[in-house]
């Protein structure tokens, strides 16, 4: 359990606001505890969620409603973050009461809806707002859950009406909290999320693929900014430099869920990097609060500031769980992150798809080229598959280039797929047979492998006896090499500064050694001089499979 969330849990069992710095505990939120049931139960933290659900029961008003944070007006969006753990404790429990209270939320619900399916009444500041979608969404799951037509249909009024009001560039209006202003990230991934769920529940691409637009648009500024500022204006563009940490937890879990829908890898990394941002660079490690999240970054940002929110805590939770799940199900997570990585940067790789023959790599490869002669040759990491030329004009038989972003293959296949085959894999996932191989070259691809001597034993496995394998990496013995640690602080890396993720650069010595695990003879070493300066220098190895 969560250190901060049991705190913020009080005795009759509603959940503060949040911690304010110099005021301290805030008052319970109904709207917070409603919506943080789910994720209790999903904890296993059943009476703490039973207990968050009796209290809820006990507050909700005659007509269904429930009071808002100050215990002055009803909302609709509060009715809905409520209606969602409602209807979660009553699956978990099959108690009535939940049952009960649930039904009454919905109808009051829509008693509030107008004829466009938009809520205009009791929201905030009297106007409609795209985030309600997340009611939409309560009010669909309510439908199938109690087999109540009228819930249903309601729901889907609504989300027909937001979808409505996206842009074609996957923005939508009135998803901030005031119609004539920007737009935070917090109340755009409400937005996103209630018509991504209602598509889930009722299989309607219709709406998956709306919210899918927007994510898309989403991992875009993620890989160009390294991380998702707070604001947006209409066009997408920052309009401050903060970060509201609970969007960025909202929205690790729209990329870890696009990311199951279209296996796409660049959500999954997306995913995983905003989840690891939270963890190294905004969470609270120590002290009373550990484990809790602010609302901005800087602490005096423009969200919430001064301020550590519960909901901030719960949607980090939720992203958690949601990762946990994805790495169950997905083969090699460190690989597929690895290719996200490369394919959300992918337009500077693309960059530069065409050898370059007076690199130093290409002239020593060149002193080689006799025992590509009538080859089968694999290129591992293939990357745009700039190599397959090269190896060709060696005399090679067969190239097959091996990556795995499926963008990069998609682009080689049809830039050479003349010359050479292009498949999907990875370092220690290589889809070939046993002993297939004559030679595999990696340039600057081992360096991104997890675990080095697995991808050596892979490499081994579809070589033939007495096959090569040329390895060209970065020697960390140069400026560059030393300068890496610094430089991956400041971001300026392949990976982002607090990822978990780092490229691996080894020693001489170091390669002998994890060669000689693999089942290799070091036969040949170079060291490439990428400029006069060795600010940055290649090894090159050539090992033969013993």
């Amino acid at each position: 359990m969560n250190r901060y969330l049991a705190l913020a849990q009080k005795n009759d069992g509603g959940f503060s606001a949040g911690y304010k710095i110099l005021r301290g505990w805030l008052p319970e939120y109904p709207e917070i505890t409603g919506y943080t049931i789910p994720t209790l139960l999903r904890m296993g933290e059943t009476e703490r969620a039973k207990r968050a659900a009796d209290w809820l029961v006990k507050i909700q008003n005659p007509d269904g409603s429930f009071p808002d944070y100050a215990w002055k007006n009803t909302y609709v969006f509060d009715a809905g973050q409520i209606l969602l753990g409602l209807i979660e404790i009553y699956r978990y429990s099959g108690d009535e009461q939940y049952k009960s209270a649930a039904e009454k939320v919905a109808k009051w619900l829509i008693g509030q809806q107008d004829n466009d399916g938009a809520f205009v009444r009791h929201t905030y500041g009297g106007k409609p707002r795209t985030y309600h979608s997340r009611a939409g969404w309560a009010l669909v799951l309510a439908g199938k859950t109690f087999d109540e037509k009228e819930f249903l249909d309601a729901g889907v009024k609504n989300t027909e009406w937001v979808i409505s009001q996206q842009q074609k560039n996957g923005m939508f209006r009135f998803s901030g909290f005031a119609t004539d202003k920007d737009t935070v990230l917090h109340t755009l991934a409400y937005t996103i999320r209630g018509i991504l769920e209602t598509g889930l529940l009722l299989k309607k691409e219709k709406y998956t693929q709306a919210a899918v637009t927007s994510i898309e648009k989403l991992a875009e500024i993620h890989f160009k900014y390294g991380i998702l500022p707070g604001y947006f204006n209409d066009q997408w563009e920052p309009t401050s430099k903060s970060k509201c940490i609970t969007g960025l937890a909202q929205t690790a879990i729209l990329f870890l869920k696009a990311y199951q829908i279209t296996k796409q890898t660049k959500y999954l990394a997306a995913g995983i990097d905003t989840i690891e941002y939270l963890e190294k660079v905004a969470m609270v490690r120590k002290g009373k609060l550990a484990g809790a999240l602010p609302g901005s970054v800087p602490i005096w940002g423009r969200y919430q500031p001064f301020m550590y929110p519960t909901w901030a805590v719960k949607f980090y939770l939720d992203a958690k769980m949601l990762l946990d799940e994805v790495v169950e199900n997905t083969d090699d997570v460190d690989a597929e992150y690895t290719a996200g990585r490369f394919a959300g940067l992918k337009d500077t790789f693309l960059k530069h798809s065409t050898l370059n023959p007076d690199d130093p790599r290409v002239k020593n490869l060149k002193d080689y080229a006799d025992v590509f002669h009538q080859k089968v040759v694999v290129d591992l990491g293939c990357g745009t598959g700039r190599y397959a030329p090269l190896f060709k004009e060696f005399g090679a038989k067969k190239i097959v280039g091996i990556d795995p972003t499926g963008e990069f293959i998609t682009f080689a296949a049809e830039k050479y797929g003349n010359i050479a085959e292009f498949r999907t894999g990875s370092a220690t996932k290589i889809p070939l047979e046993n002993n297939s191989v004559d030679i595999v070259v990696a340039i600057e691809s081992l360096q991104h492998a997890e675990d080095i001597n697995s991808a050596l034993r892979e490499i081994s496995r579809v070589l033939r006896r007495g096959g090569l394998l040329i390895i060209i990496d970065r020697d960390p013995v140069s400026i560059r090499g030393i300068l890496k640690p610094l430089l991956e602080k400041m971001g300026k890396w392949m990976y982002p500064a607090w990822a978990e993720k780092k490229e691996k650069w080894y020693t001489l010595e170091e390669w002998k050694k994890h060669l000689s695990v693999g089942g290799f003879l070091l036969e040949d070493v170079r060291k490439i001089k990428m400029d006069p300066w060795i600010k940055d220098r290649m090894l090159l190895i050539v090992a033969r499979k013993r």
